[in-house]
């Protein structure tokens, strides 16, 4: 669906600038272990971010993309105002404060027709197929924890609020993301796990000072 001042060609022009002419893209994630430093070296290097959920609610307003799936979310947060960047959902948000992409037939793997994004189970793995419409040759995942921490907090807030909580599944949630490893790698893409305090074994883990 396209809301009111948006198009379809303004839009993607929007997330091709993420890594046009850039070759690579920070994928932010609202696992509890990631930081502010982080983000803060994500914004000094320059290179573009879709920022998940809170990580983009609370630690980067001024990502590029603020991307969550869930209409609940956007509704509870009154579509994050203070956000300055492309707000993007994957459920019918009904404002025109956000983008809305459109659900793929597939079952698995990557949609590279824009914009259709597969679902995965969550939003990390939408956020994946979403950063592929900019044709990156690097992804890296920041706040990819993919369990809870030490203290419970699910994500850097804690919890989600009663009404938007769903039930979530890491063990899914990794084995969807683990799929994606042949499809990735077949597309030349090499996607690097950044972050802090992480279950995901799937993708090689490296020092974000070292790929940024």
């Amino acid at each position: 669906m396209l809301q009111m001042g948006f198009t379809q060609e303004s839009c993607f022009g929007n997330l091709k600038e993420l890594t046009t002419p850039q070759e690579k893209l920070v994928i932010a994630g609202p696992g509890p272990s990631l930081s502010q430093e982080q983000i803060d070296m994500v914004r000094e290097s320059g290179v573009h971010c879709i920022a998940i959920g809170e990580a983009g609610r609370v630690l980067y307003p001024d990502a590029q993309v603020l991307y969550h799936c869930d209409r609940k979310w956007w509704h509870h947060w009154d579509f994050c105002p203070d956000f300055k960047g492309l707000r993007v959902s994957l459920e019918d948000v009904d404002s025109d404060l956000v983008y809305e992409m459109e659900r793929s037939e597939l079952k698995e793997g990557l949609d590279l027709r824009y914009p259709y994004l597969v679902t995965g189970a969550h939003s990390g793995y939408q956020a994946i197929n979403l950063a592929m419409f900019a044709q990156p040759k690097e992804i890296i995942l920041i706040g990819y924890d993919m369990k809870d921490a030490k203290d419970g907090r699910h994500n850097i807030v804690g919890h989600h609020p009663r009404g938007v909580r769903r039930p979530y599944d890491f063990n899914l949630f990794m084995s969807t993301l683990s799929s994606l490893v042949p499809v990735l790698d077949n597309l030349g893409v090499s996607v690097y796990n950044c972050t802090i305090d992480s279950a995901l074994t799937c993708f090689p883990r490296k020092d974000l000072t070292d790929v940024l």
